[in-house]
């Protein structure tokens, strides 16, 4: 079942917010104009892993090209510099790290990077008639292939 969260306009790029689904804290981020959403909890001692670090790097790259850092209540995120597209040159699904551990999961899919060995759950998310919607069953642990929903410029 899907439900609306808000207007695409209060969740600016390179910025995140977190809503209550069905008793579960869940992340939405705005990366680079692409819409995530995760479950708030790290599988590996239930860290606020939505809050953490996000970062974008080129396919088959270690060094990241764009990133906003630790979230902040009090401050807006820190935006890096501007990404190029999958079609200008493609791009691996961003990345966040739990600001407790540092486990990292792929936004896109929740499947775990080093050093985690369980995944973090997501959901499908997407703009309709300018508001944000949220299928609040997660996804499966694999994310099917394709782009992720954008927001209007």
């Amino acid at each position: 079942m899907s439900i609306t969260l808000c207007a695409s306009s209060e969740i600016p790029v390179n910025t995140r917010k977190f809503y209550d689904v069905g008793g579960e804290s869940v992340a939405i981020l705005n990366v680079d104009g692409e819409l995530y959403a995760i479950r708030n909890t790290c599988p590996h001692m239930g860290g606020p892993v939505g809050e953490g670090k996000v970062v974008r790097k080129p396919a088959g790259s270690e060094h990241p090209v764009s990133r906003f850092q630790t979230f902040s209540p009090a401050r807006k995120a820190v935006v890096g510099e501007p990404i190029r597209s999958r079609e200008q040159g493609g791009i691996d699904p961003p990345t966040i790290s739990c600001p407790l551990h540092g486990w990292e999961f792929d936004l896109a899919s929740g499947e775990p990077a080093f050093p985690a060995k369980r995944g973090v759950t997501t959901y499908e998310v997407w703009v309709e008639d300018g508001l944000v919607k949220l299928d609040d069953g997660p996804k499966t642990p694999k994310a099917e292939a394709g782009g992720r929903p954008s927001l209007p410029a």
